[in-house]
């Protein structure tokens, strides 16, 4: 087999050099291979958050965490259904019920209120009666509480001209106001209303001393506690039969009335030094008075006594220690006797015992020591408290004594 070689000439070197120039500036085409299919992966963890620590705090330039907020508690295993089964059953019992009329209970409630307006307007007028007569204001003057009454007529008579028919009315309602507020009660504390209260007269009272039972009733407890207990009768004893204490008969009478109370008020003691005292059936307020203040009381002090308060009368703190047994009337401290008959107002026991006698001429040329007042220098003894034996314990310290 004849190989037939064609002899290189310039088409065929022109064809190798394009030929040669093609392959060298063609890109490479070469074929991607498919991707594999992936498998289901699970998906990542979240990234773990630090919990808060209270106790941490931020550094500079960072700002503070927020703090989750509070959870509400569980109240399932707090809550009782027969409980609520019940309020259930009662509103229902109550719904069954009938209810009263609009008419009835609007009629209920103007009678209870022309009830109130005429139990004030009774107390109101009792009110302005007892300024009148001295019972309210005991400290005022009659043409003190007179000029208080003509100031208040004018400035009203004034008001009703400047005004006319409104002034009227409004006072008409105050006037109602003051009425129905006084019939519930609101204004008994400022008032003193209380029930009047009259003194047990008693012949045997003066003479008890001590064991004499206070003029009010006693309630409860302190009327069970006031009884004397039964004693057995003790056996006779030869023994001398002691005398009776001795006491004035107006500081009797006061330590009577007064029993376990704060004190007594004027209201009171005045018809009973009347009625009890000698000589004193006729006199007046005044006289009265004098005898008080005379026999070394200060009738001007305001207390509350029988659940009346804001009236003046004699307190408690003003009676004398009792006297022991054997001794006379001017030993009390401060308080001189009652005259027997007749009304003498004009020198106190005390005093006219002061000015008599050589003694207190003797004395009176002396200075008296310290803390002693001429009445009781002259006199040689003076009563003063004793807090070793109580508040209320009274020793008597003689002249002698002290120098």
């Amino acid at each position: 087999m004849t190989t037939r070689t064609q002899a290189p000439g310039p088409d065929s070197e022109t064809a190798q050099l394009t030929a040669g120039l093609t392959a060298d500036h063609a890109p490479a085409h070469t074929p991607r291979e498919p991707e594999p299919a992936r498998e289901h992966e699970p998906p990542a963890d979240p990234e773990p958050v630090d919990d808060f620590d209270p106790d941490d705090e931020p550094e500079p330039g960072e700002r503070p965490a927020r703090l989750r907020a509070l959870a509400m508690p569980d109240l399932r295993p707090y809550a009782d259904p027969k409980a609520v089964a019940g309020v259930a059953r009662q509103g229902i019992a109550a719904s069954r019920k009938p209810a009263a009329s609009v008419a009835r209970r609007t009629a209920a409630g103007i009678a209870a209120v022309a009830r109130w307006f005429w139990a004030g307007t009774r107390t109101l007028v009792g009110v302005l009666y007892g300024w009148l007569n001295g019972s309210y204001g005991e400290k005022w003057s009659i043409p003190a509480r007179l000029g208080g009454v003509v100031l208040v007529l004018l400035v009203a008579v004034h008001t009703v001209q400047q005004f006319g028919t409104l002034a009227l009315m409004g006072m008409a309602w105050a006037w109602v106001q003051a009425a129905v507020m006084t019939g519930r009660g609101l204004f008994d504390r400022f008032l003193g209303k209380a029930k009047p209260e009259q003194p047990k007269a008693s012949e045997e009272a003066p003479g008890k001393g001590e064991d004499t039972a206070p003029a009010s009733r006693r309630k409860g407890l302190a009327r069970l506690l006031r009884r004397t207990p039964s004693k057995p009768p003790a056996e006779p004893v030869d023994q001398a039969p002691a005398e009776p204490s001795t006491e004035p008969p107006l500081t009797a009478l006061i330590r009577e009335l007064i029993g376990d109370d704060n004190g007594v008020h004027l209201s009171v003691l005045r018809p009973a030094m009347r009625e009890r005292l000698p000589g004193l059936a006729e006199a007046d307020d005044k006289q009265l008075r004098k005898v008080l203040v005379a026999a070394g009381f200060d009738p001007s002090q305001t207390f509350r006594a029988r659940g009346v308060a804001g009236r003046s009368g004699v307190h408690r703190s003003q009676l004398p220690p009792l006297p022991s047994p054997g001794s006379r009337q001017e030993d009390s401290p401060g308080h001189s006797p009652l005259p027997e008959s007749g009304l003498d107002l004009r020198k106190s026991s005390v005093v006219e015992s002061a000015e008599s006698g050589p003694e207190s001429d003797r004395r009176g040329r002396r200075k008296p020591p310290e803390g002693w007042t001429e009445e009781e220098f002259a006199k040689g003894e003076r009563w003063v408290n004793d807090p070793s034996r109580g508040p209320n314990a009274w020793i008597r310290q003689r002249l002698e004594d002290v120098e």
